[in-house]
């Protein structure tokens, strides 16, 4: 669809508010850890230093555009220019490791208790891009 500015404002606009309502009228049963409901923490600088090596030595060659919907909730289209760089799979599962460990102890939940559900990869937000 193609939108004009005035009509993508509004049809955004519509799509965020339905998606808060669905977030704040979320089941009662998920436990909030927060109160602003994360936290940010260091990573381990061994694996930052990986991170940061594999980016600087894959951004140009492998990233790819995202094409994310004109009204995305979490990514609108009209709004950003943003490029993924997926992660190869060992070094996937070292991130996903140490976010597990690190989240196990934040929260109280055993490590083994925790489900790795998804990992995009490394994000590049251009062009004035809005998460």
């Amino acid at each position: 669809l193609d939108y004009t500015p005035e009509a993508f404002e509004s049809a955004h606009k519509t799509y965020l508010e339905e998606n808060q309502e669905r977030s704040r009228s979320q089941p009662a049963e998920f436990k909030n850890f927060t109160k602003v409901g994360f936290k940010v923490m260091d990573i381990e600088p061994g694996l930052l230093k990986e991170l940061r090596s594999f980016w600087h030595n894959n951004r140009l060659q492998s990233s790819h555009v995202e094409n994310h919907g004109k009204l995305d909730g979490a990514l609108s289209g009209c709004q950003s220019d943003t490029w993924v760089l997926h992660l190869y799979p060992s070094l996937k599962q070292k991130v996903h490791a140490a976010v597990r460990d690190t989240l196990a102890e934040w929260s109280g939940v055993p490590a083994e208790d925790l489900e790795a559900t998804a990992l995009y990869g490394l994000r590049f937000y251009r062009e004035g891009s809005i998460l």
